[in-house]
């Protein structure tokens, strides 16, 4: 279980970036990060913040960039479920998909 940090395979992901550590090939790349959790966006306001801060932190050697779009609650609720939806298609409308 990771708390307050990113999981293994996001980890490994990065660590696949490696060979392109301090690498032009990544400049001006945008990285884009959605979350989903459990809890609520306020409940995790301290994770999602701390796995924000790490993903700045590596874009300032690694040359891309970085923008965290939104945090998604994993809930069978049909409230959710239409918040989410209408979230989606705010990130599609924002990156012209």
């Amino acid at each position: 279980m990771y708390i307050s940090n990113i999981n293994g395979i996001l980890k490994n992901l990065l660590d696949r970036f490696n060979t392109f550590y301090n690498h032009k090939l990544l400049s001006g790349k945008k990285f884009y990060l959605i979350m989903t959790g459990f809890a609520s966006k306020e409940e995790n306001e301290e994770e999602i913040k701390g796995i924000i801060e790490y993903f700045n932190g590596i874009t300032e050697y690694m040359y891309f960039d970085f923008e965290f779009l939104d945090y998604f609650v994993d809930s069978d609720s049909q409230n959710i479920i239409e918040e989410n939806n209408n979230k989606i298609e705010l990130i599609k409308n924002k990156l012209s998909i």
